[in-house]
């Protein structure tokens, strides 16, 4: 038989990682329900629906912002509500639909494969010609071939339109791109 020190923590019983999780699940929502009955300077409560169980076991009432374009879908659990936020648009996402209009699909399509991240600052120099000239911005335009300083290729507003003129010129494809070329379009 085994012996135990005074004070140790040998026959202590240890959580899985199941109960861990269930038990802190227990604390926010009775912590919610303390926030919603005694309004601790809390105007709005929203419970995040990040999961299946969410949708479901919610029996607390929260109040939840009723009509905002910053949620796209609400489920009502019990009484409570259970909204979920829509993912923001970046504001490089609308200015290419804005420039290339009906035609930004085919521009998505190109970015999926050119520059999925949308990011403005990216330069390429893999498999140029010649060695050395660089891939810049959001569409990946060569500073070299367009004759272009790259300074101005790193803003975005510049990048698109450019970009777009590039598209239009060449009869509405984006075949001077690899990925086009790839794609076919």
């Amino acid at each position: 038989m085994r012996t135990y020190r005074a004070g140790s923590n040998q026959f202590r019983k240890r959580l899985t990682p199941l109960q861990y999780t269930k038990a802190l699940g227990f604390v926010g929502v009775w912590t919610i329900a303390f926030l919603y009955c005694f309004r601790v300077g809390v105007q709005d409560v929203v419970i995040p629906a990040t999961t299946q169980w969410a949708k479901k076991t919610f029996d607390v009432v929260a109040y939840a912002p009723t009509a905002s374009k910053a949620y796209a879908d609400t489920y009502t659990a019990g009484s409570a509500k259970i909204i979920t936020p829509t993912p923001s648009i970046s504001p490089i996402h609308t200015e290419i639909e804005q420039v290339f209009g009906s035609d930004s699909p085919k521009a998505f399509k190109l970015l999926s494969c050119e520059n999925s991240s949308l990011n403005p600052d990216a330069v390429n120099t893999a498999g140029n010609y010649p060695a050395g000239s660089r891939d810049i911005g959001v569409f990946q335009i060569n500073e070299y071939w367009q004759k272009v300083n790259a300074k101005f290729l790193f803003n975005s507003d510049i990048n698109i339109r450019m970009a777009y003129q590039l598209y239009k010129e060449n009869g509405n494809s984006f075949r001077l791109w690899t990925c086009g070329r790839k794609f076919g379009i």
